[in-house]
């Protein structure tokens, strides 16, 4: 078992292809490092989730308090659970050890109900969803190895180090390519994160879209 099969999440910076159940930390290896993590991501979603239910949000509106199933009103909304399944899934695959850069995959089909949202919020949903669908892109192009065979890749020629999955010498380009795929997906994960946890943040705001009018019996 690995710390990341190239998977750029935090294990990629740490080290990837590494054995991920050694000690690392005093007696916690990675695996255990990485449920930690985990456990402290979900009691916090958990934590927001609760304040969500009981409509415990700063600055809510009395005429909000006035909508069905609005945060003002206590509850949950499809669209905030919608965003949080996909928090859920991008946040596994970052802090998770053993992924493979196809894992990221689930995230796609989670983003994409967020672009049917009405509104200002629909247009971020389109955002999120190319944020995410890039994210896979690069993770996994950067490793593919017909692709990384032809420039730009191959652009600086060889780095002197070896390509561990492929099992040649690495490219100057593929390892910018590499490079930039894991802070574009430590960005696409730190920017969800901050913006749903913030007062006022995604989450909240996925709780005051209006519904939809009902279809003309």
């Amino acid at each position: 078992a690995h710390t990341s099969s190239n998977a750029h999440n935090i294990w990629w910076v740490v080290g990837g292809w590494q054995n991920s159940e050694v000690p690392m930390l005093g007696p916690l290896t990675a695996t255990q490092i990485s449920m930690v993590l985990f456990a402290v991501f979900y009691l916090a979603l958990l934590g927001k989730i609760f304040l969500l239910w009981r409509g415990d949000r700063p600055g809510n509106a009395t005429a909000l308090s006035q909508v069905p199933g609005s945060v003002g009103s206590g509850g949950l909304r499809e669209p905030q659970a919608l965003a949080m399944v996909l928090l859920v899934a991008m946040t596994f695959f970052m802090v998770a050890t053993h992924m493979h850069e196809n894992h990221m995959f689930a995230a796609l089909p989670l983003a994409l109900p967020l672009v049917l949202v009405r509104g200002p919020l629909g247009r971020r949903g389109i955002v999120i969803y190319a944020a995410v669908s890039l994210a896979v892109l690069f993770n996994i192009v950067s490793h593919d190895p017909r692709l990384t065979l032809h420039a730009p890749f191959t652009w600086g020629g060889e780095t002197g180090t070896d390509n561990l999955h492929l099992h040649r010498p690495m490219l100057v380009g593929e390892r910018w390519a590499i490079r930039f795929s894991t802070v574009w997906n430590l960005a696409v994960l730190g920017g969800l994160l901050i913006w749903s946890f913030l007062p006022n943040g995604l989450l909240d705001r996925l709780g005051q879209v209006e519904d939809r009018p009902a279809a003309a019996q």
